[in-house]
Formats: structure tokens, sequence, C-alpha cells
């Protein structure tokens, strides 16, 4: 399927950086404590938005973040929000006991998201990407029987 996409070798390789254990090193905001972002990484960047670009826009359907601690939980009804990075998203509801982002995308035309599971489905996860500067509107934010958050936004 891969070659389907016409990926370089080079999109070859971050992706393969990006579904492994490399994923955090692709986000601006971890190195705020090194003094901001370096060139190479702005590079790798480059490249990331070039291979997601290359998958089919996603075509309608709530999206799902389970969040990890590095992620922001401090949104309110009517924030926006702008990852600094590629949010990482899957089109299915694991229902885990986590704080989730249940994202409400824009029209395929209009979409920055792109199913990214179309060109390498990684663990069965079916990702979904959206590009670096998404904006997202917070529309609510719930509590489960359990205590953990889901917050709902739309893609703006």
């Amino acid at each position: 399927a891969i070659r389907k996409y016409n990926l370089s070798e080079v999109e070859v390789l971050i992706m393969n950086c990006f579904y492994g254990n490399l994923s955090q090193y692709f986000r601006d905001d971890i190195y705020t404590q090194f003094g901001g972002v370096q060139e190479v990484v702005k590079e790798m960047q480059k490249v990331l938005t070039s291979f997601i670009k290359k998958a089919p826009k996603h075509n309608g359907g709530v999206l799902y973040r389970f969040l990890k601690s590095h992620d922001n939980t401090n949104h309110k009804i009517g924030d926006i929000f702008e990852p600094t990075y590629s949010l990482t998203t899957t089109n299915e509801d694991w229902e885990q006991d986590k704080d989730v982002y249940v994202i409400t995308p824009l029209l395929e035309e209009k979409t920055s998201a792109f199913d990214i599971y179309k060109i390498y489905n990684h663990n069965e996860e079916n990702q979904v990407n959206f590009l670096k500067g998404t904006k997202f509107r917070v529309t609510n934010v719930e509590r489960d029987s359990k205590g953990f958050r889901r917050f709902y936004m739309d893609e703006i």
C-alpha cells in the first residue's frame, strides 16, 4: 500500500519514527526546556507534514484522542485549542479509563484531518492526524462516573 502513495525514502523513514516510540520528538512543546525547536526538528516536521498530506483526507466521523500526561487538559467551554504539533487521533472510541478529546472534524473538503492508517495501519489503531496549526473549539466538557473528562471539540 505504501507504494500507492508515492512516499519518498525520507518520508518512509519519518513515518517509521513517527509510528515508533519517537512521536513525541515531533512536538514543539517538548523543546521549550531546551531553548526552542532546533532546525533539524523543523525539517523532520516538514517531512512529516508532507507524509500526512499524501494520505486520504478524513471523510467524516468523530475522532478520539486518549490523553497522555503531556496533553493539555485545562480546557473550558468556548476555548480555542491550537496544538503546536500534528494532533494524533483515532476513529475508534476505545472506551479507555482516560481523559479524552472527542473531535468533530470539518467536512472532507475542508478538514485538516488525514487518514494516515490507510497508508500504514500501525497496530490496527486507525490513526488519523490533523495538520500542525489546526484549531479546535471546545464545545463541552463532561466527567464520566469514574471522574475522567471528555473534552468535546469542533475543528474550526
